[in-house]
């Protein structure tokens, strides 16, 4: 996307939505974790309406999909053909993200996903560092 000739590309979504995604996923993890109290509170939130087995089905797909986005926006952008590999350091992520996944996945209780908030905020502020990173200075 250029302001300054007045252009915009469709994929550029595609990073954006990574990283929003990310975010969406601190959130659902906050809104899964204080179910009981909204629920005696009388709030709404998007956990509490779709329970917490679908809230925590709703979170692995945060967590999932923000990696195969940023992998697709780099295939569209001819990155691989390139042979510029130096832009997919997003991707170092992989594993810590598989392994936080299947941590959250085994929480019975909305009060232990407490410890996983901060752990899931900071792999949202590395994911768009490396992100604007790879892109800026390796492109």
């Amino acid at each position: 996307m250029s302001c300054l000739q007045k252009t915009f590309s469709w994929d550029m979504l595609l990073p954006g939505t990574a990283i929003g995604m990310m975010s969406m996923a601190v959130l659902n993890l906050n809104n899964m974790r204080d179910i009981e109290s909204d629920r005696l509170s009388g709030k709404k939130s998007l956990a509490l309406r779709i329970g917490f087995k679908n809230a925590m089905i709703y979170e692995m797909i945060l967590l999932q999909l923000p990696l195969i986005f940023i992998l697709m926006f780099l295939g569209m952008n001819g990155f691989i053909q390139a042979q510029n590999y130096y832009v997919f350091i997003v991707m170092i992520l992989l594993l810590p993200l598989m392994k936080l996944r299947r941590k959250i996945m085994t929480v019975k209780e909305p009060k232990e996903l407490d410890q996983y908030l901060k752990q899931v905020g900071i792999m949202t502020f590395v994911m768009a560092v490396l992100t604007a990173f790879g892109l800026n200075f390796f492109n």
